[in-house]
C-alpha cells in the first residue's frame, strides 16, 4: 500500500501539489488522471524517487520514504522511453528487469522476438515502449509505475497492456490522460 499524506511540491515558486492525500491499495490497478500539465509526471517522479524536494509523507507498506530514499521494490516506464534504454541490445534491456533472465511470454506478448539483438536506440518509439513494458511486467517487483504507457502504442498493444494490468496481482499505478484507460471502468482512479 502507498499512502501519501499532506504532500506538497513546488517548482519555481509555483505550487504543483499542496496537501495532497492519496492511498493506493495493494494489488489493485490505480490510474492517476489529469489534463496535460496537471502534475501527473511530477507525481510519477516523486513516487519513483527522482524528485526529492517534497513536503509531507509518503509511505510504502508503512515505511516512511524520506526525501532521499528511492523505493527499491519498484519498476517503472517513463513517458520518454529514451531516458531508460541503457544497454546495447533489447535482450540486455529485458535482462536488467529480471536478474539476467528472459521472460519469453512477455517477449511473445509484445512481439519482440525479432528485435532481441537490436540496439534499443535504433527502435521506433512504439518498439522502445514495448521493450520497457515487457521489462516491467517481467520484473519481480511489488510496484509498477507507468507514465503515459499507451503513448506510441496502437490499439493492439494497448489491449495487451490492459489485459496484463488486469491479470497482474501487483500494485500498478498508471499516470495518464488517455481516454481509453480513463474510461476502462475496471480501475480505481484519482484525478489531479
Amino acid at each position: 500500500m502507498i499512502k501519501i499524506r499532506e504532500m506538497g511540491y513546488s517548482y519555481k515558486e509555483k505550487n504543483i501539489f499542496k496537501d495532497l492525500d492519496l492511498t493506493v491499495e495493494e494489488g489493485k490497478p490505480f490510474i492517476i488522471i489529469g489534463n496535460i500539465g496537471a502534475g501527473k509526471t511530477t507525481l510519477f517522479r516523486i513516487l519513483t524517487g527522482f524528485y526529492t524536494e517534497f513536503t509531507g509523507t509518503i509511505k510504502y507498506d508503512g515505511i516512511n520514504i524520506d526525501h532521499f530514499d528511492i523505493p527499491l521494490n519498484i519498476a517503472f516506464v517513463e513517458q520518454n522511453t529514451d531516458y531508460q534504454l541503457l544497454t546495447l541490445s533489447v535482450k540486455s534491456e529485458l535482462e536488467l528487469f529480471s536478474n539476467n533472465s528472459i521472460n519469453n511470454s512477455m517477449i511473445k506478448y509484445f512481439e519482440l522476438n525479432e528485435l532481441l539483438e537490436r540496439n534499443p536506440q535504433t527502435l521506433s518509439s512504439s518498439e522502445k515502449r514495448r521493450v520497457l513494458l515487457a521489462g516491467v511486467f517481467s520484473s519481480k517487483t511489488k510496484y509498477i509505475f507507468m507514465d503515459e504507457p499507451t503513448a506510441d502504442l496502437d490499439d493492439h498493444f494497448t489491449k495487451i497492456l490492459l489485459e496484463l494490468v488486469e491479470k497482474d496481482e501487483r500494485t500498478i499505478v498508471i499516470f495518464t490522460h488517455d481516454k481509453k484507460l480513463r474510461e476502462n471502468g475496471k480501475f480505481r482512479t484519482f484525478k489531479i
